[in-house]
């Protein structure tokens, strides 16, 4: 089996260089919901104590809003600015280009430093408050400077789920033509 192309939407690649900043914003509702998943996914993977990252009534709140019972509703339990659930060591080296446990495990997880060798379109919305449009056109120059396959492509002023919508339809054309050309 040989990947003739691959396509991905509203992509997240650069998750301490884009990802963080731009949701510490918290032009999303959802901001403090992917941080605070983020934060207590890599804490215990990572094997840090939450509580080096977030202040105590956050740590506390995270625990309890993101236990898997609230669905929803975890929205409307953490802080609509997302900054108020972090540390100020944590906001000051996230600032500044410091070292924290929680900048490593996003340099850890980040999915932008690669080469595609076979056709890659990552798409996106101008209007995405969900993840940040530099993230598809960031990897993509990157990729394209190391000798790599990929395409940023703008689907229009969307949000995160809009995009989905209209990037589906153009992904399938691209799709269908590549394999008329096989």
């Amino acid at each position: 089996m040989r990947v003739r192309a691959t396509a991905a939407i509203a992509g997240a690649y650069d998750l301490a260089g884009i990802s963080i900043p731009f949701a510490l914003k918290g032009r999303s509702e959802g901001s403090s919901t992917y941080l605070g998943l983020a934060a207590q996914s890599w804490a215990t993977y990572y094997g840090h104590p939450l509580e080096t990252l977030m202040t105590e009534p956050a740590t506390k709140l995270v625990r309890q809003a993101l236990d898997g019972t609230h669905g929803a509703d975890v929205l409307k339990l953490l802080p609509r600015d997302p900054r108020e659930m972090f540390r100020s060591d944590f906001l000051d080296a996230q600032a500044n280009g410091g070292s924290h446990w929680f900048l490593d495990a996003a340099r850890a997880n980040e999915a932008w430093n690669w080469m595609p060798k076979a056709p890659f379109r990552a798409y996106y919305g101008t209007q995405d408050v969900d993840v940040s449009p530099q993230e598809s056109i960031v990897f993509a120059e990157a990729s394209a400077k190391r000798g790599g396959n990929a395409t940023a492509v703008d689907v229009g002023p969307f949000g995160h789920g809009e995009s989905v919508l209209h990037a589906v339809p153009l992904i399938r054309k691209w799709f269908d033509e590549l394999s008329t050309t096989a």
